[in-house]
Parts: C-alpha cells; sequence; structure tokens
C-alpha cells in the first residue's frame, strides 16, 4: 500500500482538506472526490488517479493510520484538523507494508464484530485473511458489453484502437489491463458499454428474462443491471 511516488505537495494539501471534511461531515467518500476534481479542472488524469487512490485507500482502512498516527478516527475522541490528515498521508505517502495493516485488522476490535458476522451468515466458508487481504487491492475495472450495439470480440478491438489492453473473462464481461479512465472514449459515448463490476454482471443473466416480459427492478440504484436486464430483452417488454 501506499504511493510509487511522492505525492505532490498540492494535491497532499487537497488530500488533507477531503479528509477533515469527510469525518466532519460524515460524507460519502467518492462524493468527495467528484467534488475535489470539479474544483480543480486542471488536473491531469496522473493527479487524478494519485488523489484517489490515497484518499480511497486511507478512507478504507481508517482505523490503521489513526492508530499509526495516535489518532482515534473511529470513535472521534478528538477533533481532525489539517496538520493531523497532513500528517496520516505523511504516514501513507511512506508505503505501509500490506502486512502490517492486514495484521492490524485482524487483531483490532473495530473489525471483530463485521468478521463475526461474515462467519455466521457464510457458516465459516469465508476465509478472513483473504477477504481482508483483498480489501487492500485496488480493484480492477470491468466493463459491459452494450450486446445490442456490439459484440464482445469488436469491443475489445475498438478499445485497443483507443489505446486500452481488455479480456474477455466471461459472456459480456471484460477487464482492462490497467485502471485508466474510459468516460471520453469514443467507444463509450457511442453507448458501446457500461461500467460494472464483474459479479454485478452475473445477477440479470441468472434471472434470465424473456423477451417482452415485465420485469421489477426492486433494488435499483444508479441503474446498472436495469440496463442490462433491458438489453437481454433487446429492447422489448418493460422493466420497472
Amino acid at each position: 500500500m501506499g504511493p510509487k511516488n511522492k505525492i505532490f505537495p498540492p494535491i497532499k494539501v487537497e488530500l488533507a482538506k477531503a479528509l477533515v471534511f469527510l469525518i466532519e461531515n460524515k460524507s460519502s467518500a467518492s462524493k468527495v472526490v467528484q467534488y475535489v476534481f470539479k474544483n480543480n479542472k486542471k488536473w491531469g488524469s496522473r493527479d487524478r488517479r494519485v488523489f484517489a487512490e490515497a484518499f480511497f485507500d486511507v478512507v478504507r482502512h481508517l482505523a490503521f493510520f489513526g492508530h499509526k498516527a495516535s489518532f482515534d478516527l473511529i470513535h472521534e475522541t478528538e477533533k481532525l484538523d489539517l496538520d493531523k490528515a497532513d500528517f496520516i498521508f505523511s504516514i501513507y505517502e511512506s508505503s505501509v507494508d500490506d502486512e502490517e495493516v492486514l495484521s492490524f485488522e485482524l487483531e483490532k476490535t473495530v473489525h471483530k464484530d463485521l468478521l463475526e458476522e461474515l462467519k455466521n451468515n457464510f457458516k465459516n466458508q469465508v476465509d478472513i485473511t483473504n477477504y481482508l487481504s483483498a480489501s487492500l487491492e485496488i480493484a480492477p475495472v470491468f466493463l459491459r458489453a452494450n450486446s445490442l450495439k456490439i459484440d464482445d470480440e469488436q469491443l475489445v478491438k475498438n478499445l485497443k484502437d483507443e489505446g486500452l489492453d481488455a479480456e474477455i473473462v466471461k459472456p459480456g464481461c471484460l477487464r482492462l489491463a490497467e485502471r485508466q479512465n474510459v468516460f471520453n472514449l469514443k467507444s463509450f459515448k457511442s453507448g458501446f458499454f457500461e461500467i460494472q463490476d464483474g459479479a454485478s454482471q452475473d445477477v440479470a443473466p441468472f434471472l434470465n428474462p424473456e423477451l417482452k416480459s415485465r420485469v421489477a427492478d426492486s433494488c435499483a440504484g444508479a441503474g446498472g443491471k436495469t440496463l442490462h436486464i433491458a438489453s437481454l430483452m433487446k429492447n422489448t417488454g418493460k422493466v420497472v
């Protein structure tokens, strides 16, 4: 964990401000990141990537970084200020060892209730160490090909032409070789794919909706699965 390169001072300042805002307002991390990007439109893709990776890493492991900084970020026994937030990102910047984070999270009380609940719900089928180890990794980006407009092989070729390497991991599902911003791609603007994690892409095929049927998407959020259901129904029927 931690950056391979030093974080530029202007980005580090924004990181500290963002963490203070997050803690004080109990906001969503993703919304805070969007707000920071909106207010720093001159940042390039590298700046945005460094900021997002550092911010999400620290937020994901607040208890650990608070412990390293001798500051309780979970129970908020004292107020977080910019100096303390800057110190926390200095610790992150020093490239923290993953094994140290994993050891801390396995031992500390903050995670014990969650781990016990997982064990109970999954009848001890979950390897807790592997579960926490996975949370230390940056998730890969999965794309769902829009079968109404393009097939998987052609989408791989189109992405290759636009400078991105992707592999087909199952029908309709592609995984990017490395995380990149895809929203400005011609392929995305043409409606050839959506960003949707691999597990979420299993839901609509499991439902196996028939053509011209009526489907109730009763837990819709952003609508990714709704679009997937509609594509499987080939734009017939109705999704509520």
